[in-house]
């Protein structure tokens, strides 16, 4: 099947769960709608890899950190816009938001560039050799802290913490954009890194900063 029906899946996946959230009237309707964004959170590596495929394989590198930083700008466009949404038309106007761009990104994604790759034959012992990789189950292991930081952090503890101090919505979406702006910047300049300065040198530069964020 390849990525791109996946990828439509996960925009599909996203309009739904933002539906959801916007007719929300109770916890457990949040739960699911929230459960089924999870999903489409997923679907980012499909997004990526039809992205990626746009590119040479010498470029690849490129791709990724491009991708990434535009990401990172979306979500940081989102999150400063989504707090004076929600003052200015009510709590769940970002949930609106977020529904009309799925529907438009699913729509664009029809149109996407796609190649059928190959059809590849994946042994039992390809995968057993894939999960044994040191390097990949390392890389795995700080994209895992990655993402705990962003979304535990970032997205999760943070704006409860500006709520109980008294700020406004308007201050969570700006404070929480601030905090994505060093991310972003990393994003941007990670291609440039491991062009100079290798792949291995760059994830530790990555892992030194986010850890002494934390202790911060």
């Amino acid at each position: 099947m390849g990525t791109k029906p996946f990828a439509i899946l996960n925009m599909l996946c996203s309009g739904i769960g933002s539906f959801g959230l916007l007719i929300s009237d109770g916890p457990i309707d949040i739960f699911f709608a929230r459960l089924i964004t999870g999903v489409a959170g997923a679907g980012w590596v499909a997004v990526s890899l039809l992205f990626a495929s746009q590119f040479k394989k010498e470029l690849l590198h490129y791709a990724s950190s491009f991708m990434m930083g535009i990401n990172g700008v979306a979500i940081t466009i989102s999150t400063l816009l989504s707090g004076r949404l929600a003052d200015l038309y009510g709590d769940k106007t970002p949930f609106l938001a977020s529904l009309i761009v799925s529907v438009l990104g699913m729509i664009i994604l029809f149109w996407a560039k796609y190649e059928k790759p190959k059809k590849t034959n994946l042994s039992k012992n390809k995968i057993i050799n894939l999960l044994r990789n040191n390097v990949l189950l390392r890389i795995s292991a700080i994209a895992i802290g990655f993402h705990f930081v962003t979304f535990g952090v970032n997205f999760g503890f943070l704006p409860i913490l500006i709520e109980n101090l008294g700020g406004s919505k308007t201050n969570i979406g700006d404070i929480t954009t601030l905090s994505q702006l060093a991310g972003i910047t990393g994003m941007a300049l990670s291609a440039w890194f491991i062009s100079k300065i290798g792949i291995r040198k760059t994830i530790i530069l990555g892992s030194t900063s986010m850890i002494f964020s934390l202790l911060l």
